[in-house]
């Protein structure tokens, strides 16, 4: 019954979160992501027993380097390395890096707004934390452990990621639909009209009488006189009034 008083209003605030929802999108810059790998590797070395030590190590030193890769050292070196102009802040706000779990991998993901730029600063950005870690070892004078090799470079991506139409449209319409209900709920409990038989049961009194729409009844035509209409709708509409006005006469036969 709420849907069927209220559609108008739910189906109104739904097409409105679809509406706001295709501005936004429509308004949002295109993003891209790029994406390109380094991994650890282990020193090469010819005793085996090192070997397996040695991987570990590797994985461990990933974590480390992982760290040190969202640093402004490697995003200073980055963002001096590409051809387009970028500052060490919008290199953070843009780049993220991550390990996968127990891997030696560090994969790097850079979003611009422009495809081979995004692509251009993963890659950079590889470069910069070879350059950073192989400065670290030069500075502490011992023969480093491990090696950061960069396993697969960045590509330019042929679709941007964000923004997601049909992500963003389908949010606008989950929205706009909870909103529409939320409305058509408070109006509910606000409106105090009676509408039908039910609404009247439900707060305490009992109906005496209903009756029926006729069309035919306007214009001041009378419905009990003996003469005048007499097609269906007058016939029920007259049967209506004559039992409201028994109705009437017998609520309190003592006092009538």
């Amino acid at each position: 019954q709420l849907l069927r008083r209220r559609w108008k209003a739910i189906t109104a605030f739904t097409l409105l979160g679809l509406a706001v929802a295709a501005v936004l999108t429509a308004l949002q810059p295109l993003t891209y992501t790029a994406s390109a790998t380094a991994v650890v590797n282990p020193t090469v070395t010819d005793n085996p027993a090192a070997a397996l030590s040695q991987d570990s190590v590797a994985k461990s030193r990933a974590v480390q380097f992982d760290e040190l890769a969202g640093s402004a050292l490697v995003a200073e070196r980055a963002a001096a390395m590409v051809d387009f102009p970028v500052s060490t802040g919008q290199a953070l706000s843009a780049v993220t890096t991550s390990v996968p779990t127990n891997t030696a991998l560090i994969k790097v993901q850079a979003e611009w707004s422009d495809p081979a730029q995004a692509a251009q600063l993963a890659d950079a950005w590889v470069q910069a934390l070879q350059d950073q870690v192989g400065e670290l070892d030069a500075a502490d004078g011992r023969d480093p452990q491990v090696q950061i090799d960069r396993l697969l470079p960045a590509t330019a991506p042929a679709s941007p990621t964000s923004p997601n139409p049909p992500l963003n449209l389908v949010v606008g319409a989950v929205l706009g639909l909870a909103a529409g209900a939320a409305l058509a709920l408070a109006l509910e409990a606000l409106d105090r009209r009676i509408r039908s038989t039910e609404d009247l049961q439900r707060a305490g009194v009992t109906p005496i009488g209903a009756i029926p729409k006729a069309s035919g009844l306007a214009d001041g035509q009378r419905v009990l006189a003996k003469a005048g209409r007499q097609d269906a709708d007058h016939f029920r509409a007259r049967e209506a009034f004559n039992e409201l006005r028994i109705n009437l006469q017998y609520m309190n036969p003592d006092d009538p």
